[in-house]
């Protein structure tokens, strides 16, 4: 009786029994009508059933696919909420809301097929239309996302790339799944640029952590600074609506929360540590005026239906030009003017009397403990840094670094070959001069002194010492050399004309060599390191913000390494050989005086060192003179170093 009342015929119960199956196969699942081919990964008719027409057939078999791009979404979904992935989970709640309208399309499907038992096949399709390119499509899009495990930014752009397909269905839906994942990113800058709170293991967010951060001070919000944190440089690696603009902003904002919250209360924030945990900053962080307008626009942006990348790019600006003004008046109250002097009198040596001081003390026998003078003997790993060190505080007790309250920062040390020497910068190239070479300065700055002197600059500043020291003492050598030569020279015309001849021909070679290596000594101080000084107190008198500042100082390093050509290995080799040659000479002069080579067999030993310097300073000035060497910044520095090189016509008739 039941089955007479709603089936009036054979035909009608088919009919009702084909549609309980549609319904069914429509939300993922197989029936009796409806199954899964395995072969082909889509559900079809059964082959036992015949007596569904063959136009419906079609058509019902297309139905039939919206079941399959529901069961696949439905899978991405449940697997999505035990991914590690934030914008994952993200996506999968947009396809979850999805889901749920079409769900919602099928009920009334079914609420219409209970009240009319005959509608067509075609009607059913096009109650479901909308659905039937959507989708399908959409399934594409998480397959492509699970088969290739898209994360960060890169599932981001997926996404996006939906969004300008030409489909307007498609492009809304992608509109809304674009939505939920940049509501991740909004939360995650919240939580970088007004808490500081940075990336943990599992995060995608484009502020990243450093894998091996270089230590960038003794206090933790240093290295935080420093090398705690980076964003990517190529805006394929960003999110589509965060702009390398806005990326750089954002970095700036959330490691100057973390200094300032962390300065101001002591807090270790955690990035230089080895933990990755996010690191919850101090109540204080929220006391920055800065951050009130960032925090209400970010998640005023959040609520949003949407928001376009220039909104974010405003918020961000307007927060990071506030803090730069905060630290920077931050760095103007910590004497940073007294700062820089300091490193340009011991960095680039222009405390001057305290390096001559210094050579005078290493040029000494002291006594029973050397018989030797310091600098003439290799040194002994196990005592090098300590006999330097003392040196170092021997020549500033004889200068005018005695009682300079900055000296105190610096120290000296030497460092075996690939023994942990202090970090250098890649494709810098300083001459080497001898078994001293790992000599290096290092300077312990205070907070919030290392803001500006992070180590990428500091290894800058280390090389240019390493030149500028190499270049002093070899000058210093041909200063003994050339005393030398005046003692000898008073009893010349006793010794007989060959002693008279040897002398005289060091002489000359002595007077080549020095003269070269006074020029580039000259000019690396004059016409680098002083004009460049000049131009980095100019900059910084008209910044009013750290971030012009940091640009400024940056850039001063940045020529100063270019002007002096430390990135330029020929120019490194020929300065190199011309201090081999000049050492070499200087030893001749040396045997001499000490009787240990006669003239005759010095005048022999001199032709290899004197064509040696003679062929590497005209390859000096042809290099110099070629344009090789020739960039915008240098221009100018390079026209000086050639006129003090040819002063007088003497390369040229050298």
């Amino acid at each position: 009786m039941a089955e007479s009342s709603s089936c009036a015929g054979p035909a009608d119960c088919e009919s009702s029994s084909l549609y309980a199956d549609l319904l069914l196969a429509l939300v993922g699942h197989e029936g009796d009508i409806f199954e899964r081919d395995p072969k082909h990964g889509v559900t079809r008719i059964s082959g036992t059933v015949h007596w569904v027409p063959e136009s419906d057939r079609l058509h019902l078999e297309r139905l039939c696919r919206l079941g399959d791009a529901c069961s696949e979404l439905q899978g991405f979904v449940d697997s999505s909420w035990q991914h590690s992935s934030l914008y994952r989970a993200a996506l999968a709640q947009g396809i979850s809301e999805l889901l749920d309208v079409y769900e919602s399309s099928v009920l009334e499907l079914e609420e219409q097929l209970s009240r009319q038992p005959g509608t067509p096949v075609l009607a059913l399709c096009h109650r479901l239309e909308e659905f039937q390119a959507l989708l399908p499509a959409v399934a594409r899009l998480v397959r492509h996302v699970s088969t290739r495990d898209l994360r960060g930014a890169s599932l981001l752009h997926a996404v996006h790339a939906a969004t300008r397909c030409g489909d307007p269905d498609l492009e809304s839906c992608a509109l809304r799944l674009l939505w939920h994942c940049q509501g991740v990113v909004l939360r995650q800058l919240h939580a970088w640029c007004v808490h500081g709170q940075g990336p943990g293991e599992s995060d995608e967010f484009f502020v990243r952590r450093v894998e091996d951060p270089v230590n960038g001070g003794d206090q933790p919000c240093a290295a935080d600074w420093a090398a705690g944190f980076e964003v990517p440089s190529a805006e394929a690696d960003l999110p589509p609506s965060v702009s390398t603009l806005a990326a750089s902003s954002a970095l700036f904002i959330g490691r100057a929360v973390r200094v300032l919250a962390g300065a101001g209360d002591s807090v270790e924030t955690g990035a230089g540590s080895a933990s990755h945990s996010s690191a919850s900053m101090p109540p204080s962080s929220h006391a920055l005026p800065e951050l009130q307008p960032l925090s209400r626009g970010l998640l005023g942006l959040c609520a949003a239906p949407s928001f376009r990348a220039a909104q974010l790019d405003r918020l961000l600006e307007s927060a990071r030009a506030g803090l730069a003004t905060r630290v920077w008046h931050l760095l103007r109250s910590a004497e940073l003017g007294a700062r820089f002097a300091s490193m340009r009198d011991y960095f680039l040596l222009e405390r001057g009397d305290f390096y001559q001081q210094f050579l005078v003390e290493a040029s000494k026998e002291h006594g029973k403990r050397m018989a030797a003078p310091l600098l003439a003997l290799p040194p002994r790993p196990a005592t090098a840094s300590a006999d330097v060190g003392l040196l170092f505080q021997q020549a500033a007790v004889h200068s005018s670094a005695d009682g300079d309250p900055a000296f105190g920062a610096f120290t000296l040390s030497w460092h075996p070959p690939g023994g942990g020497c202090p970090r250098t910068t890649p494709g810098l190239h300083v001459p080497a001069q001898g078994p001293w070479d790992g000599l290096a300065l290092s300077a312990s700055l205070d907070w919030p002194l290392q803001l500006l002197f992070p180590a990428d600059t500091l290894a800058g500043y280390g090389a240019l010492w390493q030149l500028a020291f190499r270049l002093r003492r070899a000058d210093a050598d041909l200063g003994a050399a050339w005393a030398a030569l005046q003692r000898m020279g008073r009893g010349a015309r006793r010794s007989g004309n060959r002693r008279a001849a040897a002398l005289g021909a060091l002489g000359a070679a002595r007077s080549a060599a020095a003269h070269v290596l006074t020029a580039l000594r000259t000019y690396l101080h004059a016409d680098v390191v002083a004009a460049g000084g000049a131009e980095l107190a100019a900059a910084l008198a008209r910044t009013r913000e750290f971030g012009a500042a940091e640009a400024a100082h940056r850039a001063f390093v940045r020529d100063l390494v270019s002007r002096a050509f430390l990135d330029a290995r020929p120019l490194a080799s020929l300065v190199q050989a011309l201090m081999e040659a000049a050492a070499r000479i200087c030893a001749l002069i040396q045997d001499i005086e000490g009787e240990r080579r006669d003239a005759e067999a010095t005048l022999g030993a001199l032709r290899s060192p004197e064509r040696e310097l003679r062929l590497k300073m005209t390859l000096l000035l042809q290099l110099l003179q070629s344009g090789t060497l020739q960039t915008q910044s240098r221009a100018p520095a390079l026209r000086h170093l050639v006129l003090r090189l040819t002063y007088n016509g003497f390369l040229a008739a050298a």
